[in-house]
């Protein structure tokens, strides 16, 4: 199964979207990261957990409005990263052996440095949950001949 089978449409934000905003798209879209694009070109992501730790504490002496003005003005350019992404040909079992290991489980896709779509870990799953599945296929070939031999040298007799 190829990535360009399961990959699904995603939004992007750009560098000056506010932490604010990239909360709440990240509900709204109920997913765990966003990619991060210039026209089209993808230059980073951010993640639930880049937000949650930009976050003040709940232990912090700001105002909730003082807070809220914060969250509007800081943009996540200061907190994206860098994307490990996945191309449309590639096998499902190769973004599989990508994620051993490394805690990616969440891919953009992408071709020519362009976005494409987005692989997240639910969709890894449900495609490896259809292929299990699928009823597996067995070819059997019999030549004339070769099987009763075969069956007669493992003292089997004439049993075909």
């Amino acid at each position: 199964m190829m990535v360009s089978e399961i990959m699904r449409k995603c939004n992007a934000v750009s560098k000056d979207t506010s932490i604010k905003e990239a909360e709440r798209l990240l509900k709204l879209y109920g997913v765990k990261i966003l990619p991060v694009t210039n026209n089209s070109k993808l230059i980073g992501v951010v993640t639930r957990g880049d937000i949650a730790r930009a976050l003040p504490s709940d232990a912090t002496s700001l105002s909730k409005w003082e807070i809220g003005y914060w969250l509007d003005e800081i943009k996540i350019e200061e907190f994206m990263k860098e994307p490990m992404t996945v191309s449309p040909d590639m096998e499902l079992f190769e973004v599989i052996e990508i994620t051993k290991g490394k805690g990616f489980y969440n891919f953009p896709v992408v071709e020519n440095s362009i976005l494409i779509g987005m692989i997240y870990e639910e969709d890894i799953f449900k495609a490896l949950a259809d292929e299990a599945k699928r009823p597996a296929i067995r070819i059997e070939v019999n030549v004339k001949g070769q099987r009763s031999s075969f069956l007669k040298r493992l003292g089997i007799g004439g049993l075909s």
